[in-house]
């Protein structure tokens, strides 16, 4: 089992609660995300799969996995009601 404490798993930064959190988040905010992403992006596609597998990777098969979520985190994409999210294909939808 893998355990993640408010991962980064959308690396697109599209998802709505960047816009619904932001002055709410503590930490996160829209613009410090999009800083910090580009230094980790490297000027790489945030589409693939590896860096954002809440919204653009296959989950089938993966091992159980614990994602925990602050009620106030911006970047909440892909985690919702303590279920992950799983879009695929950057937008598919199904629920692991």
């Amino acid at each position: 089992m893998a355990v993640t404490f408010s991962a980064g798993l959308d690396a697109t930064r599209t998802g709505a609660s960047l816009k619904t959190k932001e002055g709410i988040d503590p930490f996160f905010s829209r613009d410090s995300l999009r800083s910090t992403s580009g230094m980790y992006l490297a000027g790489q596609d945030p589409r693939q799969p590896l860096l954002s597998p809440a919204v653009c990777a296959d989950m089938t098969g993966f091992p159980p996995l614990l994602l925990q979520v602050g009620t106030n985190d911006a970047p909440r994409r892909g985690v919702e009601a303590g279920e992950l999210v799983v879009e695929g294909s950057c937008g598919s939808g199904s629920v692991v």
